[in-house]
């Protein structure tokens, strides 16, 4: 059996040394660049909302792991609504505030979809801009081409949720303590994709077992600077 030093805090280490942010050098992006000639996708602003409105105490106690769904396509407003929940930006002024809490507001997070069934989307590869609340489109691709990156399990999902970390956002601040937060992190996004789901009438179910270097080569990052840390399926 090991340590399990990833799980145990490194507070005391860490006042022991001197941080980037400590340093005065620049804070890293907040949201990764890209081309300004992509295409862009204006989603549903927040405040157009007309989904979302069961109690709180309903939502909680009928949250589950959901797996199987129907052939039934998302609509653009549900996929819109799970995107804003899950990172979207609340407030700009500094510190950042977004929809899900980050050690620090540092969101070292990436939101990648692999869009299958969404009204109104082709199917595909995009990316979750936060800042201006848009999608990204990457590529084209099968579903099938990206479930087989996770090991032997089937999904009839309509829509596959990929969060990458880039760890220096949060290492800028936190240096040895940041790779546990960013893990931390990684659970305030998913379960926040739970609670979105279930209060819309969707499933989400969360996906720890995948093929590291398959799903980090799918989404071109180079498993150093950015990788993939967790996923999720959405179904309807």
């Amino acid at each position: 059996m090991g340590d399990y030093d990833l799980l145990k805090t490194k507070w005391k280490k860490l006042k022991g040394q001197v941080t980037d942010q400590a340093k005065k050098i620049e804070r890293p992006p907040l949201q990764k660049e890209y081309n300004q000639e992509a295409k862009l996708i204006d989603l549903i602003p927040h405040e157009q909302f007309t989904i979302g409105q069961i109690s709180f105490a309903k939502i909680a106690y009928q949250r589950r792991s959901r797996r199987k769904g129907s052939s039934q396509p998302l609509t653009f407003e549900e996929l819109s609504f799970l995107l804003f929940f899950t990172n979207g930006v609340k407030r700009f002024d500094r510190p950042m505030f977004r929809t899900v809490p980050s050690a620090g507001a540092r969101h070292a997070f990436e939101t990648y979809i692999q869009v299958e069934r969404v009204k109104g989307l082709d199917k595909g590869l995009y990316r979750y801009l936060p800042l201006s609340h848009q999608l990204l489109f990457l590529k084209e691709g099968s579903y099938g081409e990206v479930v087989t990156g996770f090991l032997g399990q089937n999904f009839n999902a309509g829509v596959l949720f990929m969060w990458t970390a880039i760890p220096y956002r949060m290492a800028y601040r936190y240096k040895c303590e940041s790779e546990k937060l960013i893990l931390i992190d990684a659970g305030h996004l998913c379960q926040n994709l739970y609670l979105a789901c279930e209060s819309i009438g969707l499933g989400a179910c969360g996906i720890g077992a995948y093929d590291q270097e398959y799903i980090d080569a799918y989404l071109e990052v180079d498993s150093i600077e950015e990788l993939v840390v967790y996923n999720a399926t959405v179904v309807k």
